[in-house]
């Protein structure tokens, strides 16, 4: 085919037919096998050879998405410890090997040697993992279910006794020596490991002792081959036009000689050597390489390049055995046929088909030349001197000189010969030839023909005459005169005008019909690549694009397929596209029950697809509206870029859009071709209107119709790396909320012991008769984990940074406690406080009414608690006996709190006799030692739930808040 130079060759995932021809390498002919994607929770099936369909009794469709570990084959009679050894040889991701009872869809046990294999991607990670399956039920005993009376008893005696027994697997060969696992022996025959494929693409791979037809050395070999044939079509007529004996000179002998081993090696180089097969694709087997050549063209060139001038090198005891050998060296112009089978190897280059044109040409004009100069030696030596020879020796003035032997000596030379003679015997009885003392002289070399111009004189001049021949009528300085030389100048008249259209002129019909495809084909490749060109489109998909046009080509053959069945009727059509899509037919259970006639319409409808490597037939989202038969090649099935489905010869994918309603569904995965693929569709409203038809074939057609793959279902799996995400942000979030809780209730804990701290302080220094303030800004700073700080002065000498120092009053020993009283605009500053705290929850709250409403009321209630606790502490006896001698507590306590108001009123109330000065910055109420004690708890218990109410009433303003921004 044209541009079949270097066939097809695009890098292709060969993992399926990688796979068989290992498992064919290791003897395991029966074997089979399924691969599992190795990157999906519990490795869902993607694959399973056809030999695994017929020993397990399963059908694709039955196995595919199910777990590697094949559970749906599982009996009573099954090891768990095999199956523990499955599981983790599946997680650790290495290769293993066991024997395990396995069940078929009957019901069948059989014994099964089985063996896990990773398999890795380019990216050297675990993609897939290979699940090798062997019968061995043959080799074991016989397996008998159990009985009602004895259980699993027997079937256990003869599990033990086939462990202990090992000699029926001597006959496997094993490439690894026997291990032992579980205590038991495993002696069995083992997948090379090292030998697995990948996954991934490749290009077409050779053993080594074999040669890429379109390498660089193989190219160069091949010119340097045409030039030594057109080297040896040259001398080998001229050597037996002229007479020239290569063994009367050195150089010419060993130059042939060594062209004589050249073509003996590129013999041996052929048994090497690809080639490009009938479908396009690049042969390497090695026994097919060997086959085809033998069959081919090994005799040609083995007789092309036998040593004919070696026998010739040796003086001959017989002329005619000379003779025969001489004539033997034509048979090297045989190797012509090197050129011929190759010369779509060098139609590649404009250049190179303009020097093979004219070297044809005049290797023409050479052959022509050498038969010219031997027709006018015959002439000259029959005796005819108005030849051209003799004309061209008077010419060139060195005349050609005939000397005629002797009368009848030819009839007496034939006579001595049959009586069993020599020449020389018969030359010696003949009188002419016999000297004074009877000896034969040399007389012999004295006649014939003699002188005339040099050899490469005569040969220039044929060639001239042949050339001018051949491109017009000659100019008569040389011409023929003799009949036998006109004849032949006619001939070369006729030759010369075919040559001349051919080589030159270039357009004839017989050209322009045989090379009618060939330019139809390189038309379009130009069209392509100049497409290419002008939208810049990327390297990567042009070589993609010109690949598959090749690849179409080598298909087609340019051959337009609805155009030719357009010539046909329609009965003759119908034939035709049942002839075509029979693979589809004779494969597919849904097909055998249909007519003739349901058949015929049915292939009517039928395309025929093909697509190379790397394209997508189905992306995610489109409609799927055909169903495709898969004929040759190997596709993959992606759903979130996870391969969940390889699919080979004999699948079939799209959706049952027969049973679902006649809807039209959406691809939830994509559909790429690994290799190059030839798939046959039948569009979704063609396929309906044939069921709707034929109503019998309708129902056994969704009866039987198994889809290998229904691209409109999608998959629900988990990732392993998403799995160990989830675990991971789980673990973190644990710590976080454990962290989160934790800080929390420390910093509560630690906001109660500060106040308590603040108090006990304040207790403590009664002893130095000094005060301490608590108020609410330092509650306040405390809850906000800040330190508290002292209240601003309100002596009007302070200065504006100067801090309050508590006022110390100096109270003799026998003198009651003083308790200070803050002022009415401390008191005034505490309600404006909670006017606007209770104001902020409001205005926080927006919709929420209900919620702040019932901070208010906390609010409230912690209010009235402060109001009965104060009334209370007001009512307590304040006389002056009831302090303690020797005790001097001077204590001033400074809230905010509407308790300062409440407790200084009822304090004036009971001692009217107070100064007025003090009633004006505060009241001085007398207490004993034990009263204040009970006030102080008293006091500590409401300044407790005050700060507790506010904490929650701040979380709560908080949440109301945090909704609002939400």
């Amino acid at each position: 085919m044209p541009g079949s130079k270097r066939g097809l060759v695009a890098p292709q995932n060969t993992i399926l037919d990688s796979i068989v021809n290992l498992v064919r390498r290791n003897n395991w002919q029966d074997a089979c096998f399924i691969l599992a994607n190795s990157q999906i929770f519990e490795s869902p099936i993607i694959y399973c050879s056809d030999t695994f369909c017929k020993m397990t009794g399963y059908n694709r469709a039955d196995v595919m998405q199910k777990s590697c570990l094949c559970s749906f084959m599982y009996g009573e009679l099954t090891d768990v410890s095999c199956i523990d050894r499955i599981k983790q040889a599946l997680d650790k991701q290495h290769h293993a090997q066991l024997e395990i009872l396995l069940y078929k869809k009957n019901k069948t046990p059989m014994w099964i040697i089985m063996q896990v294999a990773p398999i890795r991607n380019e990216k050297d990670v675990t993609a897939l993992y290979l699940l090798i399956f062997k019968d061995i039920t043959a080799l074991k005993q016989p397996i008998e279910e159990e009985d009602n009376k004895g259980g699993l008893s027997k079937f256990a005696k003869i599990a033990r006794s086939v462990t202990k027994t090992r000699s029926a697997f001597s006959g496997f060969p094993s490439n690894n020596p026997a291990t032992v696992e579980n205590g038991r022996p495993v002696s069995t025959s083992s997948v090379n490991v090292v030998a697995l494929p990948q996954y991934r693409q490749e290009g077409p791979k050779t053993p080594p002792h074999i040669i890429l037809h379109y390498t660089t050395f193989k190219t160069s070999w091949d010119w340097m081959i045409l030039f030594l044939t057109f080297y040896t079509s040259i001398m080998v007529p001229y050597n037996v036009a002229f007479e020239w004996k290569t063994s009367d000179s050195i150089p010419t002998l060993a130059t042939d000689s060594i062209v004589d081993i050249v073509f003996f090696i590129d013999i041996i180089l052929n048994f090497h050597t690809t080639f490009v097969g009938p479908t396009g694709a690049v042969v390497s087997d090695p026994k097919v390489i060997r086959r085809t050549y033998l069959r081919s063209w090994f005799v040609i060139d083995l007789m092309a390049c036998m040593p004919y001038d070696i026998f010739n090198a040796y003086d001959q005891k017989s002329e005619s055995m000379g003779s025969v050998f001489s004539a033997f060296k034509v048979l090297r112009l045989l190797r012509l046929g090197r050129v011929a089978r190759k010369l779509d190897h060098f139609m590649e280059y404009g250049a190179a088909v303009l020097l093979l044109l004219m070297s044809s040409y005049m290797l023409i004009a050479h052959w022509l030349a050498c038969i010219w100069y031997s027709i006018g030696k015959s002439e000259a030596v029959s005796g005819i001197e108005y030849g051209w020879l003799f004309r061209l020796g008077r010419e060139l003035h060195s005349p050609f000189r005939y000397v005629a032997p002797p009368e009848n000596w030819t009839l007496h030379l034939a006579r001595h010969s049959l009586m069993g003679g020599n020449v020389s015997s018969a030359l010696a009885s003949y009188s002419g030839f016999n000297d004074t003392a009877g000896n034969v002289t040399a007389r012999l070399a004295e006649w014939g023909l003699f002188g005339g111009p040099p050899h490469q004189a005569l040969y220039v001049s044929a060639l001239y005459f042949t050339t001018s021949s051949i491109t017009s009528v000659g100019f008569g300085n040389i011409a023929a005169n003799s009949t036998n030389e006109k004849i032949f100048s006619i001939v070369v008249m006729v030759i010369g005008a075919l040559i001349y259209a051919t080589i030159f002129g270039h357009v004839t019909t017989i050209i322009a019909q045989m090379t009618a495809s060939t330019a139809r084909y390189h038309e379009m490749l130009n069209s392509v690549r100049d497409f290419m060109r002008l939208h810049e489109v990327p390297k990567a998909l042009s070589e993609r694009v010109l690949d598959y046009v090749v690849s179409t080509w080598s298909i087609t053959k340019g051959i337009d397929t609805s155009k030719v069945l357009n010539y046909c009727p329609k009965d003759m059509k119908a034939d035709i596209c049942v002839h075509l899509n029979r693979d589809v037919f004779n494969e597919h259970p849904a097909f055998r029950l249909a007519s003739d006639g349901c058949l015929r319409a049915l292939a009517m409808h039928f395309v025929t697809n093909h697509s190379a490597p790397g394209d997508l037939l189905f992306h995610t989202g489109e409609s799927v509206d055909s169903l495709c038969f898969v004929i040759s090649g190997s596709l993959e099935v992606t759903q979130d870029d996870e391969v969940v489905a390889l699919l080979g010869r004999g699948d079939v994918l799209g959706d049952q859009f027969w049973a679902d309603d006649y809807a039209v569904g959406q691809s939830c995965a994509n559909v790429r071709a690994l290799t190059y693929c030839d798939f046959h569709s039948i569009k979704r409203e063609k396929l309906l209107d044939v069921l709707k038809f034929y109503h019998s074939f309708k129902n056994s057609f969704q009866r039987n119709m198994v889809l290998t793959y229904n691209l409109k279902n999608r998959l629900v799996f988990r990732k392993l790396s998403d799995i160990l995400r989830e675990k991971q942000l789980a673990e973190r979030d644990r710590i976080d909320s454990t962290a989160a809780t934790v800080h929390q209730q420390d910093t509560r804990r630690n906001n109660v012991k500060r106040i308590f701290s603040k108090l006990r302080k304040g207790s403590e220094h009664s002893g130095s008769a000094s005060a301490s303030s608590l108020t609410v800004p330092t509650i306040e700073h405390v809850i906000n984990e800040e330190e508290p700080h002292e209240v601003a002065s309100t002596n009007p000498n302070a200065t504006p940074n100067s801090l309050t120092k508590p006022e110390h009053h100096a109270l003799p020993d026998s003198s009651p406690v003083k308790v200070t009283r803050v002022s009415e605009n401390s008191e005034q500053h505490a309600l404006i406080g909670w006017k606007r705290l209770t104001a902020a929850a409001k205005e926080a709250s927006g919709d929420q009414g209900s919620a702040w409403k019932k901070i208010i009321a906390q609010g409230r209630a912690a209010r009235e608690a402060e109001k009965a606790s104060a009334t209370a502490a007001a009512t307590l006896p304040t006389t002056p006996g009831s302090a303690t001698p020797g005790v001097k507590p001077s204590v001033s306590f400074v809230t905010r709190s509407p308790l300062s108001k409440v407790t200084r009123q009822s304090a004036v109330a009971e001692n009217p006799d107070s100064s007025p000065t003090e009633s004006q910055d505060g009241v001085t109420t007398q207490w004993t030692p034990e009263t204040l004690e009970k006030a102080t708890g008293d006091l500590t218990n409401v300044i407790a739930n005050a700060i507790q109410q506010l904490s929650s009433m701040h979380a709560q303003l908080q949440k109301l808040k945090d909704k609002d921004t939400s």
